[in-house]
C-alpha cells in the first residue's frame, strides 16, 4: 500500500486532492516503536497526529492507584492523538505499542497550514470529533444502564466487527 493510500484511508484525509496529500506526505516523519514502548504519555504536549502504518497500539489511562483502563486498541490505517493535535492541549491518554509498530507523525503546524486553505477539511475534523463524542456518550450510557454481562457482550461484538466478523 502506498503512502498516499494510507493517508487517504484516514477519514479526515479521505477527500483530499493529490496535491494536498503530496503536501502532507512531505511533512510526515516515520517512527518505529517496539512492543511495550511508549509513543506518548498522558499529559505530554499534543503537537502531533500519528497514523499507524504497521502494527498495533493500546490507548489507555491510569488511575492514581496505578490501575490501567484500556480505552481502545488501534491498528494499521488508523490515527491516534487527534484530540490534542486539534486543540493543542496536553494528551488525555497514554499510547503504547503492543507489537512492532511503524507510525507516520504529522505536526500540528503543518496540518493547520493545510486547514487554512481547505474548509472541507475543517468539516471533516468536526465530523471525527463529533463521532468521538457520540462514542463517549454511548459508552457512558452502556456503563450506566447495562449489566456487566450486556456490556461484555457489546464489547465482544465490537471486537468482532473490528476483526471483520459479520453481525
Amino acid at each position: 500500500m502506498s503512502l498516499h493510500d494510507i493517508i487517504w484511508k484516514i477519514p479526515i484525509f479521505s477527500d483530499l486532492e493529490k496535491s494536498d496529500v503530496d503536501r502532507l506526505e512531505a511533512s510526515l516523519i516515520e517512527r518505529e516503536y517496539g512492543p511495550g514502548q511508549t509513543i506518548f504519555n498522558k499529559g505530554d504536549k499534543g503537537d502531533s497526529l500519528y497514523i499507524i502504518k504497521k502494527g498495533r497500539v493500546k490507548v489507555a489511562i491510569t488511575s492514581p492507584k496505578g490501575e490501567e483502563a484500556i480505552l481502545v486498541t488501534l491498528g494499521a490505517g488508523e490515527m491516534l492523538g487527534e484530540l490534542s493535535f486539534i486543540d493543542g492541549k496536553r494528551r488525555s491518554a497514554s499510547v503504547e505499542a503492543i507489537e512492532k509498530t511503524l507510525v507516520l507523525c504529522l505536526f500540528r503546524d503543518d496540518f493547520l497550514g493545510l486547514m487554512r486553505h481547505r474548509f472541507d477539511l475543517v468539516i471533516k475534523v468536526m465530523g471525527v470529533l463529533t463521532q468521538r463524542l457520540r462514542d463517549t456518550d454511548r459508552l457512558l450510557a452502556e456503563t450506566h444502564f447495562l449489566s456487566l454481562t450486556s456490556r461484555l457482550g457489546q464489547k465482544i461484538k465490537g471486537l468482532g466487527k473490528g476483526l471483520g466478523a459479520k453481525k
